[in-house]
């Protein structure tokens, strides 16, 4: 398979393909931000953004079955990572994976 699924720069999720052609918006993500963090594991797909929170996706549906916070925390950094975000640094996620047992990790700039 040599399909690419990206997050993208205005919090939407695109496919398209190694060789090349037309990105295909295949989920509406984040509200605000670009998603930084993607990760699938069967049919759950996983995003981190800017915008404060991390999803669950069923991957058939597309459709949101989850949504959770990444910090209460409201500090900036004094040199956190670029962003297009209004949000502090710390609510800002920058890596998501899951794995199989439905374990999903986080990093962002807490």
């Amino acid at each position: 398979n040599d399909t690419l699924t990206i997050g993208d720069f205005d919090g939407s999720i695109t496919q398209c393909t190694t060789s090349g052609g037309n990105k295909t918006i295949v989920m509406e993500s984040h509200a605000q931000g670009e998603v930084w963090g993607l990760g699938i594991c069967g049919n759950q797909v996983v995003t981190s953004a800017d915008d404060n929170k991390v999803k669950v996706w069923d991957y058939t549906s597309r459709q949101c079955t989850q949504t959770g916070i990444v910090s209460t925390n409201k500090k900036s950094l004094k040199n956190g990572a670029s962003s297009m975000s209004k949000l502090p640094h710390s609510q800002q996620a920058r890596a998501i994976d899951i794995n199989a047992n439905g374990q999903i990790v986080v990093g962002h700039n807490d």
